[in-house]
């Protein structure tokens, strides 16, 4: 459906647009594990952002008004964790510094990367510590698709043994349950 809204908004179409098309198939690349054409979206994406600045196009630029490389960073990210690249850590830390934590959902989504990027790499203790802080604004905001993201990293990427970090996340989650 991406590379089909691509073609119907064509090669003239806002570089808002087309980033964000570009940056939303390139995260679908690296989920079949085509790195080469993921990094060739992103390249892409970040060519197309840096002519928006030049071309605040109306319409798209209201609507993308908040899209930037620091955005396009979090989706470098994502792909680094959905291609298992050994440096997900170091460019997921550089995005969260980036992505303001005004934007609440942009930089929970950015940290929940990070955490999976930590629990497969073996940290842990640093992943749960991340997905513990993330669990604790998606309550108090009340943000269910940021809780069912950690419970799909708790399910998927935390191991199911007694380790003592799983083991309180688990007990937090049980007694701050968010309703879906």
């Amino acid at each position: 459906m991406l590379n089909q809204a691509e073609l119907i908004a064509g090669p003239h179409a806002s570089p808002l647009l087309l980033a964000w098309l570009r940056a939303h198939r390139a995260e679908e690349h690296a989920a079949h594990g085509n790195a080469t054409a993921c990094e060739r979206d992103l390249e892409s994406a970040a060519r197309d952002l840096s002519r928006s600045e030049v071309a605040a196009d109306g319409f798209f630029h209201g609507f993308f008004h908040d899209w930037n490389i620091e955005q396009l960073d979090g989706y470098r990210g994502c792909c680094a964790v959905l291609l298992n690249t050994p440096s997900a850590v170091t460019i997921l830390e550089q995005a969260t510094a980036k992505t303001s934590p005004a934007k609440i959902t942009q930089h929970a989504a950015v940290r929940i990367d990070l955490a999976t990027a930590y629990a497969r790499q073996g940290e842990l203790d640093e992943a749960c510590a991340i997905l513990s802080d993330i669990y604790v604004t998606a309550t108090r905001y009340h943000l269910p698709e940021i809780a069912r993201r950690i419970v799909s990293v708790r399910r998927f990427d935390l191991p199911r043994n007694s380790h003592a970090a799983v083991a309180r996340l688990d007990e937090q989650m049980q007694s701050m349950p968010i309703p879906f």
